[in-house]
Order: C-alpha cells, then sequence, then structure tokens
C-alpha cells in the first residue's frame, strides 16, 4: 500500500481521491487554500507528508502553482503526479527534470484519455504520413472565466485546459512537432484554431468553448484520413487506469510531458 497526499481539493482532485482508494492506497494529507481542511498551510502539509514518508504527492491546484509544487514535493523525497497541464513552461519543466534527476525522483502527469478505449482505433494510422483534425467543443459557465482559469498567464488557456490532451496523442503516434509549421488563425480564452505538421502527420485543430446556455454536446473528435475516432463518450475510471499504469512505471513522464507542453507554449506565443 502506498501513502498519498493531495494538493488541491476541487472538482478534478475527486477523480485522483476516488483513483487512490479504488486502487487500495492511503491517502494521509489533503490541503486546499480555500477551503476549511484541518492543515493551514502549504508549509505544514510538506511537513506532513515528510514525516509521515508520503510515496506520492498529487496536485490537483491551479495551474500556475504546480510548478513550484513539483519541486517542494520531490525536494521531501516524493514522487509526484500532477493533473495536466504539469505546468506552463518548457523552461519550468526542464528545470523540474534537472531536479529528478539530482534526487532520483519522477515527476508524471495525468493524461486520462491515453487509456480510452477508442484511442486504440488511432494507433493503426502510426506507420503513415497522415491528414488529422482535431475538433474539442464543450460548454463552460461564467464562473469558470471569473476564476484563475479566465487568466491564461495562469491556466494557459484553452490549449492547456482541453489541447493539451489531444497533442499528448499526436505527439505519442505520430512524433515530433516541427515548431517552424505552426500556423495560428485564432487563439484566445475560448477559442483555438490552426495547424502544423508532426513527422508522420499534418494537424488541424479546432477547440471551443460554448457559454453554459447554449445547446452544444461534447465533442472530442479525431478525422485521420476521413476516418472519425470519437472520443466523446468518458469512462468515470479513466484517472484510476492511469495512475494504475504511473504505479507500474508506465506513466506519462516529464520528458513525454514536455512534447505536448512545447505546442501548447508554442500556440499561446500568438494572440489572435
Amino acid at each position: 500500500m502506498a501513502k498519498f497526499a493531495l494538493l488541491g481539493d476541487g472538482y478534478i482532485a475527486q477523480r485522483h481521491k476516488s483513483a487512490i482508494k479504488d486502487l487500495g492506497h492511503e491517502l494521509i494529507a489533503c490541503y486546499d487554500f480555500k477551503d476549511n481542511h484541518p492543515i493551514q498551510s502549504e508549509q505544514e502539509f510538506f511537513a506532513i507528508c515528510k514525516n509521515e514518508k508520503v510515496d506520492y504527492i498529487s496536485i490537483c491546484s491551479p495551474s500556475f502553482c504546480h510548478a513550484n509544487q513539483i519541486l517542494d514535493s520531490l525536494k521531501i523525497d516524493c514522487n509526484v503526479i500532477v493533473e495536466k497541464p504539469i505546468c506552463l513552461s518548457t523552461r519550468e519543466l526542464m528545470h523540474i527534470q534537472d531536479i529528478e534527476k539530482s534526487l532520483e525522483r519522477k515527476a508524471y502527469s495525468i493524461f486520462q484519455l491515453r487509456y480510452h478505449p477508442k484511442v486504440e482505433q488511432i494507433q493503426s494510422f502510426i506507420q503513415s504520413q497522415n491528414s488529422i483534425q482535431i475538433i474539442y467543443e464543450g460548454k463552460r459557465d461564467s464562473i469558470y472565466f471569473q476564476s484563475w482559469k479566465g487568466d491564461k498567464n495562469k491556466s494557459g488557456g484553452i490549449v492547456a485546459a482541453v489541447g493539451i490532451h489531444y497533442f499528448d496523442l499526436l505527439t505519442l503516434y505520430f512524433g515530433n512537432f516541427k515548431a517552424d509549421t505552426l500556423i495560428v488563425e485564432r487563439n484566445n480564452l475560448k477559442e483555438s484554431k490552426g495547424e502544423f505538421q508532426l513527422t508522420n502527420a499534418h494537424v488541424k485543430w479546432y477547440f471551443k468553448f460554448y457559454d453554459q446556455e447554449e445547446h452544444v454536446e461534447l465533442k472530442r473528435q479525431f478525422l485521420i484520413n476521413d476516418t472519425q475516432v470519437d472520443l466523446s463518450s468518458y469512462a468515470s475510471n479513466l484517472h484510476t487506469i492511469n495512475y494504475s499504469e504511473i504505479l507500474k512505471g508506465n506513466g506519462v513522464d516529464t520528458a513525454e510531458a514536455l512534447k505536448s507542453l512545447q505546442i501548447v507554449e508554442c500556440i499561446n506565443a500568438i494572440d489572435c
């Protein structure tokens, strides 16, 4: 049985809690600065983790907090599991990699869509040059944009919130991102559109957040050479599967996470 601690206790943290419980592990401590938890500060949280010899710290806090919290976790001899995005810049992530190596600890990023049952349909296209379109359409309420998520400098915007999942799958199966091919047509908090080249694919993306009142069904779709792969249905246990793979040593490590983060960073360098 592994010992876990959790930073952040919002909506997405509940999936992490379920994964820890479902796999039979122990949640030692949980801290969220907004809620009335018994733990009063991050300093106290990390002291408890060190004293209890916690094995993994799971980070579900606001994205702009991730980099420093990962470093603090590694420095008290814990491995780390981080809700995406693992951090907001490649510079931060490369610094994390240096600390990982020096302390012989690991940080893993949650990319639960890797374990969606329909993802195996994507694998059949690996060997050839492909034309790919990605479409994400979903809804967010006004509270979403009034929070830290409405500040691109703190959240990474729509490409970090949802696009990074699809970029992760693309770089996993179709090769490296060619930054000099990037074309961004639109990129703001609610919408992003453009195209780029990978080693084995030409990719066009379109991500859109609609208002909560609009009649829009959730859409997560790949169109690969005119073949549709639909990931719109969502199994509730994907985080549990992701945790299981991490504990086996098969999770998305910082080297893998760097590939999709690079795409997000390049897109976010352009506002239009």
